[in-house]
């Protein structure tokens, strides 16, 4: 056999360093390859979701692992799989570790990445039965880290030529975890801005409404003043021109008109203070127990001769044992002053005022049912707004009965209750008041 030429080992051996180099320089480009695509993923992706799942396939395939996971911590800080590929469906549904519980566990407890070339040849795992489903017996599992803070880990495992898993792979995942975190803030922080514009478009909206609805009251409200005072104007100007015609008896009917024209302007301005006072927060109020039943019962003698006038027919319903609330009592007279109000005042003649008590486990509830007017459900959810009660000032419906309706929801959100309209068949209108028992109350306090 002739001797081997020392100029043919030189070759040989440039070769294999050409080779070994190309492999190193090929692995260094599919790993910026793969960073990229991960930075790219992140701004093409639709969501995070369509994210997690592109950057998976890009990891299985730059490392070449039968199977990849990406898990992040919910809200009670423990690990769920996000995305994942090469597990079945029901362990990506059902996973969730806990801090030091099992391998992905243990990285979200230390904070540090977890390389273990060879399963049976470690010692920090005893019970390796528990890892029959790590073909390769290696593994590597990163963790995904956000100012100092542990956010997910990354895992792979098996690699398809059943080699272990080396530095390189380590510091590849580490960049890639890198980059799957900036882009998990980017998600989360542009998912926060949309949030917010969200929220800030919804309360313009409402800002809208509210000065609309402002405007349409404060219109409203100076027709209902103007309309008593043109008449208070016109009696006066009556008993100035004509003063030496009239008898004491037509003096007398003027003056009577006049009254009653200013006592409505007096009490129109009063609510008009009371509405605002109640929305501002810094009116009177006063609390203490009051009886409802009691104060309600009141309230409807005081009405006897208009139900009667009407031919109503009243049921009052209530138990023997009803919780007291806590409440200013002046304001909560007057709400249910304007229910029965409301109730009597669009009733038909000879129908149906039903009024009923009963206990609620966590207070008390009223219902008010008249059998005249019925309100339109669409408008169910809207007759309760503030600066949006008054209606049309040429849709002849009583006045001042809107803004009392406002008023109405002001005491009830001061006391921490509820109000609204509930469907009764095809005629009248149902009310339904729940006031918080006065235990509860003293506990928000």
């Amino acid at each position: 056999m002739s001797p081997t030429d020392p100029r043919d080992e030189g070759l040989s051996r440039d070769y294999r360093a050409l080779v070994s180099g190309e492999a190193e320089a090929r692995g260094h480009l599919e790993d910026l390859l793969l960073m990229r695509h991960a930075a790219e993923a992140a701004h093409s992706s639709p969501d995070l979701a369509s994210y997690l799942d592109a950057l998976v396939e890009r990891i299985m395939a730059a490392v070449g692992v039968r199977h990849c996971s990406l898990m992040l911590c919910d809200d009670s800080g423990c690990l769920r799989i996000a995305a994942a590929r090469g597990l079945p469906p029901e362990v990506i549904a059902e996973t969730r570790l806990a801090p030091g519980e099992g391998i992905a566990g243990l990285v979200l407890a230390t904070g540090e990445p977890l390389l273990v070339p060879d399963l049976d040849a470690d010692d920090r795992f005893v019970n390796r039965n528990d890892f029959d489903h790590y073909l390769s017996r290696s593994l590597l599992s990163v963790p995904l880290v956000c100012r100092g803070q542990v956010r997910g880990v990354l895992n792979v495992t098996n690699k398809q030529d059943d080699a272990p898993f080396g530095s390189i792979d380590l510091h590849l995942l580490n960049g890639v975890a890198h980059q799957a975190m900036l882009a998990l803030e980017n998600f989360r922080l542009v998912a926060e801005l949309q949030q917010s514009r969200a929220e800030l478009e919804r309360s313009n909206v409402r800002l809208q409404q509210l000065l609309r609805g402002r405007s349409r009251l404060v219109c409203n409200l100076s027709h209902e003043l103007k309309t008593p005072l043109t008449s208070v104007l016109g009696y006066v100007d009556l008993a100035m021109n004509h003063f030496d015609q009239l008898d004491a008896e037509e003096l007398r009917a003027y003056l009577q008109r006049v009254h009653g024209e200013g006592l409505q302007m007096k009490q129109l301005i009063n609510d008009m203070l009371t509405l605002f006072s109640l929305e501002s927060g810094f009116g009177r109020w006063e609390e203490q127990s009051v009886d409802v039943a009691g104060m309600l019962a009141g309230e409807l003698r005081r009405r006897r001769d208009d139900i009667e006038r009407m031919r109503l027919r009243l049921e009052y319903h209530r138990p023997a044992e009803l919780p007291e609330v806590l409440a200013d009592p002046d304001r909560l007279r007057y709400l249910l002053a304007a229910l029965i109000d409301n109730a009597i005042k669009f009733n038909c003649p000879g129908g149906l005022l039903e009024v009923r008590l009963r206990p609620l486990e966590g207070g008390l509830e009223l219902h008010v049912f008249n059998q005249g007017t019925r309100v339109p459900p669409e408008a169910a959810d809207v007759i309760f707004e503030q600066y949006t009660q008054l209606g049309d000032i040429t849709s002849g419906k009583p006045p001042g009965v809107g803004i009392g309706l406002a008023i109405c929801r002001a005491i009830v959100d001061r006391l921490g209750g509820s109000i609204q309209l509930v469907p009764r068949g095809d005629d009248g209108t149902g009310v339904v008041v729940r006031f918080p028992r006065q235990e509860r109350l003293n506990d928000e306090k």
